[in-house]
């Protein structure tokens, strides 16, 4: 639960931080909405899938990334 929470927090804050950085008109949508799920999981780890969706307008140009705790 924590993994998921820390994957949708990071994915909005990175779609957040680049809209700002676009210089996107003021009465654009900003946001995402992220879908987090384990496929697959063994003793030492797991295989997880993770779908991002814009909510706004288009962004070109941008990069995603995160980090897992632990």
């Amino acid at each position: 639960m924590v993994k998921r929470l820390m994957a949708v927090l990071a994915a909005c804050a990175m779609a957040l931080g680049l809209t700002a950085l676009t210089g996107s008109p003021a009465s654009a949508a900003a946001g995402c909405k992220v879908e987090y799920g384990v496929s697959n999981q063994w003793q030492d780890g797991y295989q997880a899938t993770v779908k991002v969706t814009n909510l706004g307008d288009p962004v070109t140009g941008w990069k995603l990334s995160f980090s897992l705790p632990g």
